[in-house]
């Protein structure tokens, strides 16, 4: 699970999803209908942007919100005030986020959000 379902499932915000986001491989291809309440993204994830909550599969929630800044489906406030508390709570690290920002993507959400290395 991704974007706003992994938010959720990190206990990162109250706010439930209209729909289940899920993160499928760029080459992932299905010739029946995809279920209405699903909202598939495309991304190759590596394996260590994939952590398990009570064994379901979700990004971590570094990989969350960037997925979510990235979208831009969530106001950049919000996904700042979840980030604080992530931070808050110990579930990013600032050695994660120091490696993180080496990629030029990752420094720009780090930005724009107001997050200082």
């Amino acid at each position: 699970y991704s974007h706003r379902t992994a938010l959720t499932l990190h206990d990162l915000t109250d706010q439930m999803p209209a729909k289940i986001d899920m993160i499928v491989p760029t080459r992932f291809r299905r010739s029946a209908a995809i279920p209405r309440v699903l909202k598939l993204h495309y991304a190759d994830l590596l394996l260590e942007e994939i952590e398990r909550i009570d064994d379901v599969p979700a990004t971590t929630p570094l990989r969350t919100f960037f997925d979510l800044w990235r979208s831009e489906e969530m106001p950049l406030e919000v996904i700042r005030t979840a980030f604080k508390s992530a931070a808050d709570l110990g579930k990013i690290t600032r050695k994660e986020l120091s490696k993180a920002v080496k990629n030029p993507e990752w420094g720009k959400m780090a930005a724009s959000i107001g997050v200082k290395i």
